[in-house]
């Protein structure tokens, strides 16, 4: 399912238990509010009724469905056409393919207003591509049913904007590395900290100059000055780092699987200590392109 910043059910039928689910007045309240005339819109469609009143037909959000459906089916899409409320994938989807998706500006298609970059940078075009300048960061859930819950939930985070950030590792549960949040010793990396900060982000402002954060943006500022001639060096550094990563994954999850059958927590903590080795080469990485660059 693609979501563009806005509602892609479109049929409903409560009717149907094992595929929906609804408030049992949904039609009936459009109705009493006027969203819904039967003789005037035919039949229900959620999106069109409870969305808002702009045009959706061709639109930026539109756009960025279209691109999406076209990359995980493989397939040519009318852009201007209606779409499913959900595709199946061309191929089994592997984690580079989808985070590839998210670094995309419509590359290759009539739609890239910066022409292979020769134009300027495609963050900043009319188009509002998948990833673009407003983009804060990128997120793939790996999520595995077969493994324990703390290795079989992982995420792929990007802390930026996709196109230029490395995607790391954090998995779900296991003790967060230095410089994801701020605080005194013990707080920083702390889960419960992070959501008191995420509510009131006073201290967030104050001390943001020692994220991780922060060196991704002055990474990204760097890019933006020359993005056609520096992005694709750092598009094939960011593949074999990547790549490496993921292979080291496999050794590191079944390590913390065979743990987690005698100590959980022991388990968690290699995970943490993994992660905390990644973020550290990931600093040491951005910082030594940094130096040699600017």
């Amino acid at each position: 399912m693609v979501v563009p910043n806005h509602y892609v059910h479109r049929e409903v039928n409560l009717e149907d238990k094992a595929n929906f689910m609804g408030s049992p007045d949904l039609i009936s309240y459009a109705r009493e509010r006027g969203w819904y005339d039967p003789d005037r819109d035919g039949a229900f469609d959620f999106s069109r009724t409870y969305g808002q009143p702009s045009p959706k037909d061709f639109s930026v959000n539109t756009l960025r469905r279209w691109r999406g459906v076209s990359l995980i089916t493989g397939k040519s899409w009318d852009e201007k056409g209606s779409f499913p409320f959900s595709v199946k994938p061309g191929k089994p989807l592997k984690i580079e393919d989808l985070t590839s998706l998210l670094r995309d500006h419509y590359e290759g298609t009539n739609y890239d207003e910066s022409d292979g970059y020769k134009r300027g940078n495609p963050n900043t075009t009319a188009q509002r591509t998948i990833c673009t300048a407003s983009t804060k960061y990128g997120l793939v859930a790996h999520l595995r049913e077969d493994l324990p819950e703390g290795t079989g939930s992982l995420l792929w985070l990007a802390p930026g904007r996709p196109d230029s950030a490395f995607f790391i590792p954090v998995w779900f549960g296991a003790p967060l590395p230095e410089g994801v949040g701020v605080g005194g010793e013990g707080t920083a990396n702390s889960y419960e900290e992070l959501l008191k900060q995420h509510f009131d982000g006073s201290e967030i402002l104050r001390e943001r100059h020692t994220l991780a954060w922060a060196l991704q943006r002055r990474w990204e500022r760097y890019l933006d000055k020359a993005y056609g001639e520096r992005i694709l060096p750092f598009r094939g550094l960011a593949g074999e780092w990547e790549g490496a990563l993921m292979r080291l994954r496999s050794d590191v999850e079944k390590a913390s699987w065979d743990l987690c059958k005698k100590d959980p927590p022991a388990a968690r903590f290699l995970l943490g200590v993994f992660m905390e080795g990644v973020l550290q080469s990931w600093q040491t990485k951005m910082e030594g392109l940094l130096a040699r660059e600017e």
